[in-house]
């Protein structure tokens, strides 16, 4: 196994998207908050039991 080097440049040539965490209390608006963002581009991640699916469908 080897590992390649990547130069600098060719790292910040790479194109990167916005990373973020909505957090907070139950009711302030997490879930209708997630709603408003692209779906294909963005992760959901279940940390906690209990959310429900952002698209509105069965687990």
């Amino acid at each position: 196994m080897s590992l390649t080097i990547v130069s600098a440049d060719k790292r910040l040539a790479e194109s990167r998207g916005i990373k973020g965490c909505i957090c907070g209390k139950s009711g302030v608006g997490k879930t209708s908050l997630l709603r408003t963002l692209k779906a294909p581009t963005m992760l959901f991640m279940d940390l906690e039991a209990g959310d429900i699916v952002p698209q509105g469908g069965d687990r």
